[in-house]
């Protein structure tokens, strides 16, 4: 059994040591570094290990960060000479210095806090009570993979029948903060007082580093996002309209490529409507739902719209090769 569930038992028996058990839990914060990270999914794997962990055994688990995989570090072995010096400027003396930062800025755990984690829709996707409906989208995506069968950051956690219940409490918390109606209403049982601002603490210490914050929600990359376009049922989906999306949403071109495994080329071609470069349409249909997927989007109105302006613009045997 995991420590959140031997502290929920001894909660529910009355047991003498619960208090112990609670001071034991929390004052246990082991740290994470993933090492040999080679793609996006990798980076992102400590960040899900924590929140599942959190979640799942009640370890308040620090995630201080990863390192690229690179040939630096075995040239750097066969030489017997240290990185940091053999190599100071590739990126995994990069990734270095940024976890012995976070280990300096690391403090002993002070048993205070709650040892279940909350269950409000939204501590679930992870979102503050002042999410936009894209930061809402953007964190159901993210919160999907954590917990996707495939999942590595869930292996070994759950069984099928307690992964489904999972899926559906998470789609009960989703539902409800993308209906305005059922948000609200949410909003006021669970803030009789107003719905909280977030508040930045001040730092305690002067030789603390401050986090670096995600690349997504780095200001000056919130500066030049464009805005996101209006959508609607009838929305004609284009390649700009398309990368429109992408752009207001966050998402990488590239990671979209790393998740679909469609080339970078074809990606290019299909938000530029470079049709020439692009292949038979069946193909293109197939690009177009894993595009459509990986931003929440209709895949099926977005396979409509698209294909259309495909078809028009190369009226050829495309269509004969593909059967609906």
């Amino acid at each position: 059994p995991s420590a959140l569930e031997i502290y929920l038992a001894a909660v529910e028996s009355g047991a003498p040591e619960v208090s112990d058990l609670r001071d034991a839990i929390l004052s246990f914060a082991p740290h994470l570094i993933v090492n040999s990270a080679r793609s996006k999914s990798d980076m992102e794997l400590g960040r899900a290990v924590a929140a599942v962990a959190r979640r799942r055994l009640g370890v308040p688990l620090r995630y201080l960060g990863h390192l690229e995989y690179d040939e630096a570090v075995w040239a750097s072995t066969r030489r017997r000479r240290p990185l940091l010096i053999e190599h100071p400027e590739t990126r995994i003396a990069k990734c270095f210095e940024r976890v012995a930062r976070g280990l300096l800025a690391v403090r002993p755990p002070t048993g205070d806090g709650e040892v279940l984690p909350s269950d409000s829709h939204y501590e679930l996707l992870e979102v503050p009570p002042t999410a936009s409906f894209e930061d809402i989208r953007r964190a159901n995506r993210r919160i999907r993979d954590i917990y996707g069968a495939e999942s590595i950051a869930i292996s070994g956690l759950f069984d099928p029948a307690s992964l489904e219940a999972v899926h559906r409490r998470l789609d009960l918390a989703y539902t409800t903060l993308m209906d305005a109606a059922k948000r609200k209403e949410y909003d006021v049982e669970l803030f009789p007082d107003g719905v909280p601002m977030p508040v930045t603490p001040p730092s305690t210490s002067p030789h603390e580093v401050p986090r670096q914050p995600a690349k997504v929600d780095d200001p000056a990359t919130l500066a030049v996002r464009p805005p996101m376009p209006q959508l609607s049922p009838l929305t004609e989906f284009t390649g700009p309209l398309l990368r429109q999306i992408r752009e207001a949403i966050g998402v990488e071109l590239r990671e979209i490529a790393e998740r679909s495994k469609i080339g970078m080329a074809y990606l290019n071609a299909l938000e530029g409507e470079v049709f020439g470069k692009l292949p038979a349409a069946v193909y293109v249909r197939g690009f177009l739902a894993e595009y459509a997927r990986a931003l929440g989007l209709d895949a099926e109105r977005v396979k409509q719209t698209y294909l259309a302006r495909f078809r028009a613009a190369r009226p050829s045997l495309d269509d004969d090769s593909e059967h609906p």
